[in-house]
């Protein structure tokens, strides 16, 4: 799954989110340490940095973002109140061609 980049806790420290050199995330329940989910970052590249996003109250998403910083220069946002984390937002910076923002 690759080496450890990037790595961020949230949920009042109930989880950590863990990012690795080949694009691999990880999400940790860490009371019971336990795995709740991993996925690939679409990109495919190295995950630079990680942030915790709670939504806004009255939101109508269904729980927190992860934003994912990518080595592509893409940024993604994961929501992760579902059983499968889902891509919510994908950011891509002037310069960076559509084909890598849709791998």
């Amino acid at each position: 799954l690759g080496l450890l980049q990037s790595w961020v806790a949230g949920g009042g420290g109930a989880w950590l989110a863990a990012g690795s050199s080949t694009g691999h995330v990880a999400l940790w329940d860490v009371r019971y340490s336990l795995r709740l989910s991993s996925w690939r970052e679409p990109a495919r590249g190295r995950i630079l940095s990680m942030a915790y996003a709670s939504q806004p109250a009255g939101s109508a998403a269904a729980g927190p973002l992860l934003l994912l910083g990518g080595a592509s220069g893409l940024t993604s946002g994961w929501v992760l109140g579902e059983a499968i984390p889902r891509p919510a937002l994908v950011l891509q910076p002037a310069g960076i061609p559509d084909a890598a923002a849709d791998a």
